[in-house]
This record gives C-alpha cells, structure tokens and sequence, in this order.
C-alpha cells in the first residue's frame, strides 16, 4: 500500500519534471501551497492527505464532498474563499491506495495535465504536441465520455496533452513499458467500456 508520503512525492517528481514550468516553479511564482485530500466514499468525506490543512479547511471541504477517483482543482479558493491559504488541491481516492504505483503514477499523471490546463500553463508555456500525440488523442477521444465532458474536462486538448506527457514520462521511466501504457493507466475509469477487462 502507498503512503501518504510517496503520493505527495511522486505528484511533486513528475510536476517538477514533466512539463516546461515546473510544479515546484508554479507554486512558489504564485505564492501557493498543494493540499492533498484523501477522498472516501464510504464516510462521504474528505480526509487530509498532506500539507498544512487545518481542520476548519478540511470541514470547509467536506460541505462540498464529492466521489471520484481522483482530481485536481487549481485555485481552491475560488469555490472555498476562507480557506487558510491559497491552494491547490490533488484528490485520490482512499481504494487508489491499494493500487499498484504504476497505476497511481499514471492517475497522478493525468491531474497534472488537469492542472496544466486548468493553470493556464499549456497556453503560456506550452508543450508541443506531435503528429502522433494528435492521432493517439483523436482515438482516445473517441473513447472517453463525451457526453460528461463538461464535467470530466476530457476534451480533444487534454487528451493531445496526455498523451504528449506520456511521450515525455517515458523518456526517463523504469516504470512503464509504453506510453501507450501510461495513457491506459492515466485513463483506465475514463473511457467508455474501460481498459480493464
């Protein structure tokens, strides 16, 4: 089972390495922290994961409480003004936990292309994406909920973006195989049928 502490590190590693303006460069340019909430379904709560969340901050977030399997929300005050700090919050669930790191990598992988979006990094500092980045995407489009996107924000950009990074992650991974693999993974509860069998 993964620790509290490997998910804050890995989140922070692959920010900090996979994208043009660092996580870490991010952060501190904007003055804001990253709260880690643990997401648990069956006491319909949030629960802290890392940072310095206080407990008035957590029951802010539980007056919102929703199940998913993982997210980031850039700017949290936004939907929480009296939070006590401007952050941005990375969610997983508490079963995720359980998972193998490969597969916790790759949902890690797929918040922060959420986040680089969401941010406005990919406009301002962005990564190219290739013809083939387009042609994986395009399929993978075609396989995600189109019909939830306005809720899921996997739109035709996030799924080039995705599948760019995955090109990326694979230039230094002992980890993945492919990456093709890491999209999988990253998409494995987003596509329609999903990738498990």
């Amino acid at each position: 089972m993964l620790t509290y502490e490997q998910i804050e590190k890995t989140l922070i590693t692959y920010g900090s390495t996979l994208f043009p303006c660092s996580f870490s460069d991010y952060l501190s340019k904007n003055h804001k922290v990253i709260w880690g909430l643990l997401i648990d379904p069956a006491e319909r709560k949030f629960h802290r994961l890392f940072g310095n969340i206080t407990s008035n901050d957590l029951a802010q977030f539980n007056t919102g409480f929703h199940d998913t399997i993982a997210g980031y929300k850039t700017d949290a005050k936004s939907v929480f003004p009296n939070l006590s700090a401007d952050a941005d919050v990375f969610l997983i669930a508490k079963q995720c936990l359980a998972n193998s790191a490969k597969e916790v990598d790759a949902l890690i992988i797929h918040e922060l292309c959420h986040w680089y979006i969401d941010s406005g990094l990919q406009a301002s500092h962005e990564i190219a994406i290739s013809k083939t980045d387009r042609v994986e995407a395009r399929s993978l489009y075609r396989r995600t909920g189109q019909v939830n996107e306005h809720i899921t924000r996997h739109t035709i950009q996030f799924c080039e973006l995705l599948c760019a990074v995955a090109g990326r992650a694979m230039k230094n991974s002992k980890m993945f195989s492919s990456r093709q693999e890491i999209v999988d993974l990253a998409m494995i509860y987003d596509v329609d049928g999903g990738f498990r069998v």
